[in-house]
């Protein structure tokens, strides 16, 4: 799994360099503007790229990939990466993933291992999830005691 994710931060970081603005305060003529350098953005400016048009890429973050990023904890070194680690398999992820030469690897849910961290110490939390009974009993409770809340008048 930690392949496919370096594999994919490393798809992020090339597009960035390819689709990147070369400076502020410059004009910049483009044929699209796309909005927003999440994966999303990203794929629409690959298949745009691809049939010649001229793309420019506006990400209000200082780094590519959206939801998908590395965390590094100083300074302890500690690299945690965050954010989508499941593909659907489909053509089209195949196809990105086949276009960088990055492998697809089946996963199972059940498969999935997640760690809390502590970003300030850069450590392992002891973090326990409350179990599903107790997160239903809470979604129940939700649910029922919902239904009493008055509606606003706007």
């Amino acid at each position: 799994m930690e392949k496919i994710l370096s594999g994919r931060l490393q798809i992020l970081i090339v597009l960035g360099w390819l689709f990147s603005v070369t400076g502020y305060g410059q004009e910049l003529s483009r044929d699209v503007c796309i909005i927003g350098g999440g994966a999303s953005g990203m794929y629409a400016a690959l298949k745009l790229a691809d049939k010649k048009y001229s793309v420019a890429v506006l990400e209000a973050k200082g780094r590519l990939g959206g939801h998908a990023q590395t965390y590094r904890a100083e300074p302890w070194g500690s690299v945690y990466d965050l954010g989508v680690r499941i593909f659907p398999e489909s053509d089209t992820v195949k196809e990105v993933f086949d276009r960088f030469g990055q492998k697809l690897v089946r996963a199972s849910i059940l498969d999935l291992k997640r760690k809390y961290v502590d970003f300030e110490s850069g450590a392992l939390s002891d973090y326990q999830e409350p179990s599903y009974r107790s997160t239903l009993i809470s979604l129940f409770y939700y649910w029922y005691y919902s239904r009493y809340i008055p509606t606003p008048f706007c």
